[in-house]
């Protein structure tokens, strides 16, 4: 009771002393020691491109003017006294680190958004989130299974086990021979690439459908804005796209994504671009940063759980492709 009366008091008699977002994110994931793996200004200063410099530009300056403002305390003690009671309030404007969004080039966005606990009110010093970073594909087809668990609604999840998603991959490759997809083990289910069309999510749709994909991964794929903001030749907000999470979930241990196998039809055929951006963008800052000693062990131990549900023939080719 003191602890609450105290708070009021700053409320009634707020401290004239501000600091801004940027102090106060930076004070509170301090101690999370996170680290990102991309790095958008790196990413673009390779290219020779313009629009995607003044894209980067508008994104940097977008996120600067967000962490500079000044946050009232008043607000600030109301915000905490409620989120310790676990109503969520947001007056300050301190719920979570502004999500800004960037183009890595044309047919790649990258995204960055403070994720908290499930059911947490706002972050707190002893639980401030997470940073989440998604990698978006503009034409690059992504799909998304779910296993029923904790981690998962039940209308999530369409398969079960890996035996599953087999068997839906090989229905579409029956009726798409030229196609090759790059399937993937994750801690709650399993993810694929499709590594020889260039689809929007819109246009793939009845694949979609065919693959049995998680319905809620289908819908947000093809949600697209009211407005679009361009930068020369370049969409900074275009929201249809096959978005991919590249860093660990909060409150787990989150190996991200071990590849498994590639599951080809009789005309299997690779687009150079789609395997170079999936390589890059999602491939190796998993492989670089996560699937390393105790994280690559349990996923190698999950993958191994889930083995006896598929073929013979899928259980050799990911037993060659893991070197088991």
């Amino acid at each position: 009771m003191s602890a609450v009366l105290k708070r009021l008091s700053r409320i009634v008699n707020p401290s004239t002393v501000t600091i801004t977002k940027e102090q106060f994110f930076n004070d509170l994931l301090s101690q999370s020691r996170q680290r990102l793996v991309i790095d958008p200004e790196a990413v673009v200063s390779r290219q020779n491109n313009p629009y995607l410099q003044q894209a980067l530009h508008k994104s940097q300056q977008f996120a600067q003017r967000a962490l500079q403002q000044h946050i009232d305390p008043a607000a600030l003690e109301i915000d905490n006294l409620l989120g310790s009671i676990g109503i969520p309030s947001n007056i300050s404007g301190t719920r979570g680190y502004p999500t800004t969004h960037y183009v890595l080039e044309p047919g790649v966005y990258y995204k960055r958004q403070h994720k908290l606990q499930a059911g947490q009110a706002r972050p707190t010093p002893e639980s401030p989130g997470v940073i989440q970073e998604f990698i978006g594909f503009k034409d690059t087809p992504m799909m998304d299974w779910d296993v029923a668990g904790p981690y998962h609604a039940d209308r999530n999840a369409t398969i079960r086990h890996l035996g599953d998603v087999e068997e839906n991959i090989q229905n579409y490759l029956k009726q798409n021979p030229e196609s090759t997809l790059r399937l993937y083990q994750s801690p709650g289910g399993y993810r694929a690439f499709d590594l020889t069309t260039r689809q929007s999510p819109v246009q793939y749709n009845q694949s979609f459908e065919l693959l049995n994909v998680d319905p809620d991964y289908q819908m947000i794929s093809q949600q697209r804005p009211d407005k679009l903001k361009y930068e020369g030749p370049i969409a900074l907000n275009d929201t249809e796209r096959f978005n991919v999470r590249i860093n660990p979930k909060i409150g787990r241990v989150d190996w991200v994504a071990q590849p498994i196998a590639e599951l080809r039809g009789a005309k299997a055929i690779i687009d150079p671009t789609s395997i170079r951006r999936v390589m890059e963008y999602h491939d190796n800052p998993i492989k670089q940063n996560f699937l390393q000693g105790e994280a690559q062990a349990a996923s190698i131990e999950k993958i191994k759980e889930n083995l006896p549900t598929a073929s013979e023939f899928l259980q050799k080719q990911v037993r060659s492709y893991l070197g088991l």
